[in-house]
């Protein structure tokens, strides 16, 4: 989410000439199958370390790469509905009143385009945590993961194993997606000033 929010802001924020470029790159992925981007993906880092490059096989670190490459879409999009609902008149009068860039970027923005960010960490956390058509191209023993054990299972025929890491999962998505709708929920109200007798009163 810091790499699509940074994306998102060139796009949204500056006046780079190739920023419809990258807003087109950043869509591309999306209609691309995780089986086709699993084999592309695992071409290419083999041919990267058979010239020099680093060799991410059989890494947990090349199932990310993977699923960022793929899933930067969502991401982008999340940070992008939120950052275009911030006014930049609000970054324009931060640094009118003297502020630097970097602080305007801190005090100001970051703080609105938080809830933005931790919708779209929720909803890439939930994609990556079921993606088998792509991941499976390119787990090895020392990279297992949730989707490719519960196919393992059941092609071994351990159908109680398989209920309760189903089960697991399920439980932890509604944890996550809980502490999600508290978290945004308890700042919406934080934000949010009551009224009593026509005088704002902040909690």
């Amino acid at each position: 989410m810091l790499l699509t929010s940074l994306v998102a802001f060139i796009i949204h924020r500056t006046r780079w000439r190739m920023r419809g470029t990258l807003d087109y790159l950043t869509t591309i992925p999306v209609a691309v199958p995780g089986v086709v981007m699993g084999v592309g993906v695992l071409w290419s880092w083999l041919w990267l370390s058979q010239h020099g490059g680093p060799n991410l096989y059989g890494s947990i670190w090349l199932l990310m790469v993977a699923c960022i490459t793929r899933f930067i879409p969502y991401g982008v999009r999340s940070a992008s509905s939120t950052l275009v609902q911030i006014h930049p008149e609000l970054e324009e009068s931060s640094r009118v009143c003297g502020k630097s860039w970097l602080t305007t970027l801190v005090r100001i923005t970051l703080p609105l385009l938080k809830p933005g960010v931790i919708a779209g960490w929720l909803l890439l956390f939930v994609i990556f945590f079921r993606e088998l058509g792509m991941v499976v191209l390119l787990y090895t023993g020392q990279s297992v993961v949730l989707p490719v054990l519960l196919v393992e299972l059941w092609a071994e025929g351990t159908y109680p194993a398989i209920a309760a890491l189903s089960l697991i999962q399920a439980l932890l998505l509604y944890v996550l997606v809980a502490a999600f709708r508290r978290v945004t929920g308890a700042g919406l109200q934080a934000e949010t000033p009551s009224i009593r007798g026509g005088v704002p009163v902040h909690g």
